[in-house]
């Protein structure tokens, strides 16, 4: 109980000094900042992949996230990682996937209990591993050079960095500008402070950096495509899910050589996985990957339709690991499919400008929510579909959102006495009402037809597609001199595309 009251003070102390700061950025910026002129028969500036101010807020959030993981976090999940690793520096990558199969949560085998146990101190649960198997060949070098300790605080302070980087790619991705100083701070101080955001730091996940690389792929994908592949290929070896950006990518033809971009560097990893790792290792993966599939794992932090029409839980496990699936189940998860998709098509018909933002999303977010595993820390993506939301459609009745992004209601579930109004559908409902919000609006009900829908669709697959406002990048500086005003208005729109 201590150990939250002081995490408590702590993350109030950090709300105080963010928004009093947030708020004097931003009047310094409408009142004394004079942006340059932009004249669009002169040059396009370069793209910056990481601003200035992203940089600066980005160290700040580094600092402070290092801070919170020393005093109130552990490295159970990355433990993961780790053990893994040094598995694989020692010659033992057969035992890399060795999950519970009563338990999600725990790993099983000799191997994996003695390397747990050396770092006990640390990450006092290790959790098993599940990832690709590269990454831990990739590791396995480290681990002779860094101590676990010294491992978890630096993916703690790439993790900070990434909170403003998602912040700040969230918002350029639908303004097609950069993002204004004082704007970011709030955003990212909201994003850090969030139940999913402190869980992300407690358990020492890669939430923030998952979702930073998808966001920041997505703003790239036009002016940069393979830097955007680079970034969407490398949170796909990460996670899995990301992948289906790449679908999203060669559908459309303004984005097609991000997708063939990000299709190159993902089968160089597939590749360079057979050769390094071996065919063993990787069959072992996959097998891991489908008994996952196969499961419906339950717990108070994931959100999943799953999870939360599962029953009974097992109150012994952490994870429970349950073989039947109700049937409910998958008639919910079809009839939402059905329903987004229904709406994506009607947006197909719609005469909007962010189709490709919007298809993005949606594919990022209903494959998200769909799955079988809706962690809690997984609502921090929730932040692209709350900016699209607010930025193209004015509808700031989205941040309603918070409510369930924060406690008493999205507060991580610990028992019935200290978390007595914690919601287990919290993080679901995060993802899917701002989705839902995003795609009702902007639709013209009166002119769309299934022959504008085969149309749009059919524009945007060839290339003749409809007109696009003018893309600035993550780093681009807005033309319009009352900046600090129209900072998160749409650029205007240029038929010289």
């Amino acid at each position: 109980m201590r150990e939250l009251s002081l995490q408590a003070q702590f993350n109030a102390r950090v709300m105080s000094v963010t928004l009093i700061w947030s708020y004097a950025l931003t009047m310094f910026k409408v009142t004394y900042e004079r942006p340059k002129p932009y004249h669009r028969k002169t040059a396009s500036p370069p793209i910056q992949f990481f601003p200035k101010n992203v940089w600066i807020v980005g160290s700040i959030f580094t600092v402070l996230t290092i801070i919170a993981q020393l005093n109130f976090g552990h490295g159970d999940d990355l433990a993961a990682w780790w053990i893994a690793a040094r598995l694989v520096d020692q010659g033992r990558s057969s035992a890399l996937y060795a999950i519970d199969p009563m338990d999600f949560a725990l790993a099983t085998g000799e191997d994996w209990q003695r390397e747990a146990l050396l770092i006990s101190d640390a990450a006092a649960l290790a959790h098993p591993y599940v990832h690709h198997p590269l990454i831990a060949y990739m590791l396995a070098p480290l681990t002779k050079i860094i101590t676990f300790r010294a491992f978890v605080i630096i993916i703690a302070g790439i993790n900070g960095f990434c909170f403003a980087l998602l912040t700040a790619s969230s918002i350029s991705l639908w303004t097609r500008q950069a993002t204004p100083t004082g704007v970011l701070v709030a955003g990212t101080s909201v994003l850090w402070l969030s139940t999913a955001g402190q869980l992300s730091i407690y358990l020492g996940q890669t939430s923030p950096l998952v979702f930073a690389l998808i966001a920041l792929s997505l703003v790239l994908s036009r002016k940069n495509p393979i830097a955007s592949g680079v970034y969407i290929a490398l949170a796909a070896l990460i996670k899995v899910t990301p992948a289906i950006i790449i679908v999203v990518f060669l559908g459309f033809a303004s984005r097609r050589k991000a997708g063939v971009s990000a299709l190159f560097f993902s089968s160089i990893m597939i590749v360079v996985t057979y050769m390094w790792c071996g065919r063993a290792v990787m069959n072992s993966w996959l097998d891991t990957l489908s008994w996952i599939n196969e499961k419906t794992l339950v717990s108070p932090i994931n959100s999943s339709v799953d999870s939360l029409f599962a029953g009974t839980r097992n109150l012994t496990a952490i994870v429970q690991v349950i073989s039947d699936t109700p049937v409910a189940v998958t008639v919910i998860k079809l009839c939402i499919a059905l329903v987004l998709l229904g709406l994506l098509l009607l947006q197909c018909g719609s005469k909007t400008q962010h189709l490709f933002e919007i298809c993005a999303v949606t594919a990022l977010i209903s494959s998200t929510a769909l799955s079988g595993l809706v962690w809690l820390h997984y609502a921090l993506v929730a932040i692209i579909p709350i900016a699209g939301t607010i930025i193209i459609r004015r509808n700031w009745g989205v941040l309603a959102v918070l409510l369930i992004l924060f406690p008493p209601f999205g507060a991580s579930y610990d028992n019935d006495f200290s978390t007595p109004l914690s919601q287990p559908w919290a993080a679901l409902a995060a993802l899917l009402v701002p989705l839902s919000m995003l795609l009702l609006s902007g639709i013209d009900k009166k002119s769309i037809t299934l022959a504008r829908i085969v149309s749009g669709i059919a524009q945007e697959f060839c290339g003749s597609a409809r007109p696009s406002p003018r893309l600035s990048g993550t780093g681009h500086r807005s033309s319009n001199r009352n900046s600090g005003r129209n900072s998160l208005r749409p650029a205007p729109h240029n038929h010289k595309t």
